[in-house]
């Protein structure tokens, strides 16, 4: 009818003049109700409802919600409730999320202007809105968005400059959300996982010049590509699950998680990250915004203010990790906030296919809420979309108050604020820059002050809303559950709704494991990694300065979340220290000795077991050990109650001369053996297990066992047997009653299941390796209770079997001066591994072996090797990058030289 957006507010303004205080009128009325008829009917409807309340722009059908989940549009809610268990970001002014919250909470205005790398600021720039000029230099920019750790990803230079700078930031930040949520991203236990990201900006596409053969020949399709974008991810991790790109405009990224929610919730996921990324490098679309007249010239969102002119257009990028409530509660994962639910909807037919709907955004909140089983009295915060246009924000905060007001009293107002005044409309990913501001706000309890709020939008009736905009920081008002909802609003009607709360406690509480509390607090196991060298000690310099800045932080928890929580590189270090200053100082002593020599790196090593056949306090280490490790304990009990069912025949009493089975007198071997073969099934629940073993005496059972040949509990009953025949030779026996005795020990191994072994296992009667075809059965057993070879044999056997110079011996025992010898047989460099008989903690010793395993590049199982304490995943630094720039108009540069063509000799006619 000829009024344009400013108009049409001014229109509803002056209705609501009219009409007085009894009624409430939109000063955007005419966007939702945009014919004389509509109007009228409009009107008509708040005359028959005054008698009902405030009248809100909607019919009391299409905002009923209460906490039953019933809605203007009814449907069944999926599953469960969301957990969101890992946050990563780069946003303007801020590299990651602690660096976003502390600008947020300090009223930092980080809008810019547009870097000089972008484009000629000065062409393209008029300030009397020149037609094909912008009328804005500035905007939420971030600093070097070319830079990317290529070598890190698996990227090779030339394919990292036609990789656009929007895909590299997906890939990055969801590596650092994976390291943020404590989860090791190589391997994943589990590769169902989804991945959803918002997308829409291509102006990469826009800066090669087509009339460059060099730059037009290097292109290669997956560079430029949303589906690439996310796809990568994917293929990055070996990621199985859904992976999609989504492109609503300004709702991309808040589309994308609700997609995540429901791909959880319907099970074809088990983990999700979602999020999105918007990168401004080409002045194209900047170009097209001013054209019509909807950006800021100050390049600022000037959200709900009067000073509203416009938005100002931003980039940046983030994602979070998503998973089921019950699955993080499982896992022991840190649960920041819960997703309780969505909508998603479209306008519809409106007053344009950009103009906005009050009445479209009034039911994706009533659905929201109706999905989420929450009543709309119960959120006390709203995270709006807030562009910061004139007639925008009076019609977002309309619909806001037509749901959010039903119940709410005066003196409870909802509590409103947008990040777009702080960091500019970062339009892709400006869904997930609101999410991420309300995850942190619900976590740490406190609401961060909105910026350019000096004068409220004279458009909107704030005395007749129960809205409250967050003017300054202030606590989260006290309630027994935070509650929240994020708006986020799509250029050409799509619209999203989110409504989070905070983490509810868990149903039960987890009991504490039965373990040596002293001894676990006292000795820790730090490992830290590196892809090279040169990263190695940047992690290392990063995680001292940590340690060293953290003093009161939990080593316990800092060791646990290090060691389950980040992918180990073949590049390593490990220190066994008591506390935070301890590690420190270890630390830079070991990484200043690695760069005084060059380091071989070796994948999954061989290692060795040596078994001892000498007793040296068996049981009392024994005793400590189970204490201290559960694996043990449960281990342990199982030989124990094999042992109390072992019993022997009468004609083998009358041998033995026992008139019954006296276990003291097998105490001493049994305790032994009982001792490393604990230690084995550590070793094992550790993820180690022997390339070669051998042993003397008792060892040798124990070898044979660990090679596959014999089960630990059926061994033990022969260790008994053993003890009684030795006894009796010992005795000074008659020939005749030695074969007797050694006559039944062999009928009753033969009684027993052997099987071939299937690792190399070195014969303590021969010094040979025992041959794969070879079962030990009786026979094998009683020669070896009357006969041995040298240690020097077994050791120069097992030398050659594994290698040994550049791998590992581990002894198992607290090992007599005689045992110790068996370093001196071993080849020049072999690292042996074995307990000092002084030594007065087997929790020290073990842990001191897993560290030399682990710089060695074994491959240690270190999530069991925490699985005796209960420990949680705290914050810790994620992997310090080495970026430099690749740039699409710079590939020539990177690629590798292209051997000259050489001319082909031809001949002449005579």
């Amino acid at each position: 009818m000829g009024l344009d957006s400013l108009m049409a507010v001014e229109f509803g303004t002056e209705l609501q003049m009219l009409m007085g205080d009894s009624f409430t009128i939109a000063p955007t009325m005419l966007f939702d109700h945009h014919t004389i008829d509509a109007i009228t009917d409009h009107v008509l409807e708040l005359v028959e409802e005054s008698g009902e309340g405030d009248g809100a722009d909607s019919s009391s059908s299409a905002v009923k919600s209460t906490a039953d989940g019933t809605g203007g549009n009814e449907r069944t809610r999926s599953v469960e409730d969301i957990a969101i268990i890992g946050l990563s970001c780069r946003f303007p002014g801020a590299e990651n999320v602690d660096e976003f919250w502390d600008n947020l909470l300090g009223g930092v205005d980080s809008v810019c202007d547009i870097p000089s790398d972008r484009w000629d600021v000065d062409k393209f720039y008029s300030p009397d809105r020149q037609p094909g000029k912008m009328v804005s230099r500035s905007g939420g920019f971030i600093d070097d968005i070319g830079d990317f750790d290529a070598p890190f990803f698996n990227v090779s230079a030339e394919e990292a400059c036609w990789i656009d700078p929007q895909h590299r930031m997906l890939l990055e930040h969801s590596y650092r959300a994976i390291e943020h949520a404590g989860i090791c991203p190589h391997p994943l236990v589990d590769n169902n996982v989804g991945v959803f990201m918002g997308i829409m900006g291509q102006d990469y596409a826009f800066l090669p010049k087509l009339d460059n053969p060099e730059i037009v020949a290097a292109f290669q399709g997956a560079g430029l590509s949303h589906s690439a974008g996310v796809g990568r991810i994917s293929y990055h991790f070996g990621f199985e699950g859904p992976s999609v790109a989504v492109d609503t405009a300004s709702s991309s990224s808040l589309v994308a998680l609700y997609q995540a929610m429901r791909s959880l919730q319907e099970g074809a996921c088990n983990m999700a990250l979602a999020g999105g990324v918007n990168a401004i490098l080409a002045p194209v679309n900047s170009l097209l915004m001013s054209k019509a007249g909807l950006l800021s010239p100050q390049g600022r969102c000037k959200s709900f203010s009067a000073e509203a002119d416009g938005f100002g257009r931003g980039e940046g990028c983030g994602v979070v990790v998503l998973k089921r409530l019950s699955d993080a509660r499982a896992d022991g994962d840190r649960i920041l906030a819960v997703v309780k639910g969505g909508a998603v909807s479209h306008n519809g037919f409106s007053g344009g296919i950009t103009a906005p709907s009050g009445k479209a955004q009034t039911r994706v909140i009533t659905d929201a809420l109706a999905d989420a089983r929450v009543a709309p009295n119960q959120v006390q915060y709203l995270e709006a979309h807030g562009t910061g246009t004139e007639y925008g924000d009076p019609m977002e905060l309309s619909a806001a108050a037509a749901v959010y007001g039903k119940g709410r009293s005066s003196d409870d107002p909802l509590l409103v604020g947008s990040v777009k005044a702080n960091i500019s409309h970062l339009e892709a990913a400006g869904g997930v820059s609101g999410l991420i501001k309300a995850v942190m706000a619900i976590h740490t309890g406190t609401l961060p002050q909105q910026l350019h709020f000096d004068q409220p939008s004279p458009h909107i009736p704030w005395d007749r809303m129960p809205i409250k905009m967050v003017a300054q920081q202030q606590e989260w008002p006290e309630c027994e559950t935070r509650y929240a909802g994020v708006t986020a609003l799509g250029l050409v009607g799509t619209n999203a709704h989110i409504v989070l709360a905070s983490a509810p406690p868990a149903e039960e509480d987890i009991a504490e494991p039965e373990t040596d509390v002293d001894e676990v607090s006292t000795n820790q196991l730090l490992v830290l990694s590196g892809k090279d060298g040169a990263g190695l000690k940047r992690v290392v310099d990063q995680f001292e300065t940590f340690l060293e800045n953290n003093s009161d932080a939990d080593f316990a928890d800092v060791c646990f979340t290090n060691a389950v929580g980040r992918r180990h590189f073949d590049h390593r270090i490990a220190v066994v220290a008591a506390n935070n200053n301890d590690a420190a100082a270890q630390l830079r002593s070991q990484i200043e000795a690695l760069a005084e020599k060059e380091t071989a790196i070796t994948k999954n090593p061989k290692v060795s077991f040596w078994f001892s056949g000498t007793n040296t306090g068996a049981t009392q280490t024994l005793a400590q050990l189970s204490e201290q490790q559960p694996v043990v304990r449960d281990f342990v009990a199982e030989l124990e109650k094999r042992l109390s069912q072992f019993s022997l025949s009468e004609d083998w009493k009358k041998i033995a001369g026992e008139s019954e089975f006296d276990k003291d007198a097998v105490d001493s071997d049994v305790a032994l053996f009982a001792l490393q073969a604990s230690l084995v099934k550590l070793w094992q629940h550790w993820g180690i297990e022997p390339d070669s073993v051998a042993g003397t005496g008792v060892g040798q059972y124990l070898a044979a066992c660990s090679a596959g040949g014999l089960c630990f509990l059926e061994a033990v009953t022969l260790i008994a047997a053993r003890e009684l025949v030795l006894k009796k030779k010992n005795a000074d026996a008659s020939d005749e009653e030695v074969t007797q005795m050694l006559d039944a020990f062999e009928a009753y191994a033969d009684t027993l299941n052997f099987y071939p072994p299937n690792r190399a296992l070195v014969c303590s009667v021969s010094g040979t390796e025992v041959p794969v075809y070879k079962s030990l059965a009786g026979s094998y057993w009683r020669d070896h209770c009357m006969h041995g070879c040298g240690k020097d044999d077994i050791a120069r056997t097992l030398t050659a079997l594994g290698e040994i110079e550049s791998n590992f011996v581990l002894t198992f025992v607290p090992t007599s001066d005689k045992d110790t010898q068996i370093a001196g047989d071993f080849a020049s460099g072999a690292t042996i591994l074995r307990s000092d008989s002084k030594s007065q903690s087997i929790h020290s010793d073990i842990l001191t072996f897993a560290a030399v395993l682990y710089r060695g590049g074994a491959s240690l199982n270190l999530t069991n090797v925490f699985s005796n304490q209960r420990r949680k995943k705290v914050d810790l630094p994620g992997y310090p990058l080495s970026k430099k720039r690749y740039w699409i108009t710079e590939i020539p540069q990177h690629s590798p030289p292209q051997p000259k063509s050489r001319k082909r000799k031809t001949s002449l006619p005579s």
